[in-house]
């Protein structure tokens, strides 16, 4: 049954509604008034996109222009012809090169980079406001060169260490006003000066440091997927060969243990003569547990796993038992 509400409520913002429909029998108390979203989103987790590395730029640099100064008199009450009161105009901003170690490529650089113009002067020898200086973030051991068209550049500079700066383009100075040319024997001036271009200048770039490690490997032997479990890289995987076109570098941080927990070969399947190379890998680690694991055969799985369950176990109890010990002294 359709009920139809009452011309008072019908536009009203509490009750109006184009197309729902209620039910007589049920009091508009009994409608819901909880949500059912759930605690845990239902999005699946992203599986990241690949992200070129690139480390050569090629960069145009083009400082800002300085500003144009003012022709102006004053003119206040009583003073029909007033002396000259034109201000300077502002400076252009620099364009400077800035290390950065959170910067790990170039892949962040436009093809021009351009520094903002100072202002214009204006009357009453108000000065243009000098534009701020542009700052472009590289990474540690940029070599920066001067473009050259068919030949590699001399290396102009290197930014090896944290916060090093290099000006790769100057800013325009700002052009004077009338009031610059005031004189005892010139009371009106009527020249100023435009503001002077800024540098424009192209280099080319290049990381000399580009990883400490590199994997070497046939198409499709797991490259990209081990780069993806041991650091933060997000290369593309697939099951084809070639999947991986250009090179992408990972970043390990510090706290790795020093010592090995426990040595894992695989693919004994491959081996030839396998007793003998067991007993010889097992010679070169005798401090430490070998296992031989062959995913084919699905051998020597088993006893890997359980040795790392308890490895884990004996991490997480270590680590309740540190935090027992600071929450202990915490309170005391």
């Amino acid at each position: 049954m359709r009920l139809r509400l009452p011309p008072a409520l019908l536009y009203s913002k509490a009750f109006y509604c184009a197309s729902t429909c209620f039910d007589a029998n049920v009091p508009f108390s009994a409608a819901r008034k909880l949500t059912k979203q759930p605690v845990v989103s239902s999005k699946p987790r992203s599986k990241g996109e690949a992200r070129s590395f690139v480390d050569f730029s090629r960069i145009l640099c083009r400082g800002g222009n300085g500003g144009m100064g003012c022709i102006s008199f004053l003119r206040e009450k009583n003073i029909p012809f007033g002396s000259a009161d034109g201000g300077n105009g502002g400076n252009g901003g620099h364009v400077i090169l800035k290390a950065d170690a959170k910067i790990k490529d170039f892949s962040h650089l436009y093809e021009i980079v351009v520094a903002e113009n100072g202002k214009n002067g204006g009357e009453k020898c108000c000065h243009g406001t000098s534009a701020p200086h542009l700052h472009v973030s590289v990474p540690l051991h940029t070599i920066v060169r001067k473009s050259a068209p068919n030949s590699e550049g001399s290396v102009i500079h290197e930014l090896s260490r944290e916060g090093d700066l290099f000006i790769a383009a100057r800013g325009g100075a700002g052009g004077h006003g009338n009031t610059f040319y005031l004189t005892n024997a010139v009371r009106k001036p009527v020249k100023a000066e435009l503001g002077g271009k800024g540098e424009e200048v192209m280099y080319d770039l290049e990381m000399r440091v580009m990883a400490t490690a590199g994997l070497v490997g046939f198409p499709n032997a797991g490259k990209s997927t081990f780069l993806r479990a041991i650091s933060r890289a997000k290369p593309k995987v697939a099951y084809y060969p070639f999947t991986t076109l250009k090179p992408h570098v990972g970043v390990i941080h510090a706290g790795l243990p020093l010592k090995a927990v426990a040595i894992v070969v695989n693919k004994i399947d491959l081996m030839e003569n396998t007793d003998e190379e067991m007993e010889r890998i097992r010679a070169m680690f005798p401090d430490d547990r070998v296992f031989f694991v062959s995913a084919r055969d699905k051998t020597g799985l088993k006893p890997l796993l359980i040795f790392l369950r308890e490895k884990y176990d004996e991490f997480v109890k270590i680590r309740e038992e540190i935090a027992r010990t600071q929450e202990e002294s915490s309170m005391l």
